[in-house]
């Protein structure tokens, strides 16, 4: 439930970018970014393209549009945090609860790096807590940066979601204490790009549900999952059909990888509920999921920073489509 209200206030911003209202905008991603932290994923890509717009000619329009936006998150921001000043224990005990370094570089078994590359490297035994939150600070910085410098310097509406896309995806693969359900952040994103992308994001929106499955088996929520995966990809094959699965030209490569892909996963599930595992290892299947779906997320985040790069955006409907 609570991601799904961040989620919403974010979507409900992103709508109203799009609109050309950038100070509702902006009052909405701060009710999304003071309701739930992990909103936080999407800071950059809103902070970029609207300082970005400000910092255009006329420069009258533009400082004034700054001070405006600045008013708006000045004050949003005190409001939501006006009931926890009124001590310096409250303030405190609000921010630990933000940021639980406490709890370690990851809780759960997570599709992202730091889970995926323990099994050669036990860096928790290695390194201390705050050295592992300075190495994954570092690490995201460096992950989100192309993206974040591309988009202010060229702030459009387009480059602004692949942004989102490229920054909450780098921040769930490279971030300190990430959850498994944490895809749901760029997951979000991608789906805005379903139009201009059909294959990657249909691609992307099933493997994200798939690294969940070890959780939704946790929770006795396989047959919902198997169930709407398959009407989602059949939805998807319905409506896309020429574009996932079109063996022609260049194309044939993507949709081969992506029936591979989808089949892998497939014989993933099926192992998990048929193969037992070994004594010796007794979290193997969990293993393996994170590192299948983990792999094709680095994958996804090289190309969504391809796609944002590219000037001018590609559509197979269209050809050339145009954004301001």
């Amino acid at each position: 439930m609570y991601n799904s209200v961040s989620l919403g206030f974010t979507l409900w911003a992103i709508v109203f970018l799009i609109r050309g209202h950038d100070l509702i905008g902006a009052a909405f991603f701060t009710l999304a970014l003071h309701y739930k932290q992990m909103s936080l994923y999407y800071a950059l890509p809103f902070f970029c393209y609207l300082l970005g717009t400000c910092l255009k000619p006329p420069w009258f329009k533009s400082t004034h549009k700054f001070l405006n936006l600045s008013c708006v998150v000045i004050i949003g921001t005190c409001i939501c945090w006006l009931p926890f000043l009124r001590s310096f224990e409250d303030t405190t005990a609000v921010m630990e609860r933000l940021f639980p370094f406490s709890r370690g570089l990851y809780e759960d078994k997570v599709a992202n790096i730091w889970y995926i590359s323990s099994v050669i490297i036990k860096w928790k035994s290695i390194f201390s807590t705050p050295t592992l939150v300075k190495m994954s600070t570092l690490l995201t910085i460096l992950a989100v940066l192309p993206s974040s410098i591309q988009l202010l310097k060229n702030p459009s509406l387009h480059k602004f979601r692949l942004s989102l896309v490229n920054v909450s995806l780098a921040f769930f693969l490279f971030s300190f204490q990430v959850h498994e359900k944490s895809i749901l952040l760029p997951a979000m994103p991608v789906l805005l790009l379903l139009e201009d992308y059909p294959l990657t994001s249909v691609w992307f929106a099933y493997m994200s549900t798939f690294s969940l499955v070890p959780l939704l088996a946790k929770d006795g929520l396989m047959i919902p999952f198997i169930a709407l995966s398959g009407i989602f990809l059949l939805g998807a094959l319905r409506a896309y059909e020429d574009l996932l699965l079109s063996f022609k030209n260049s194309a044939k490569y993507a949709s081969l990888a992506f029936c591979i892909s989808i089949s892998g996963s497939l014989l993933l599930v099926i192992g998990m509920f048929n193969v037992k595992q070994p004594a010796r290892y007794p979290h193997l299947h969990v293993l393996l999921n994170c590192i299948y779906s983990g792999i094709h997320f680095v994958g996804f985040l090289l190309y969504f920073n391809y796609l944002q790069f590219k000037e001018i955006p590609y559509n197979l409907y269209s050809k050339k489509i145009k954004y301001n």
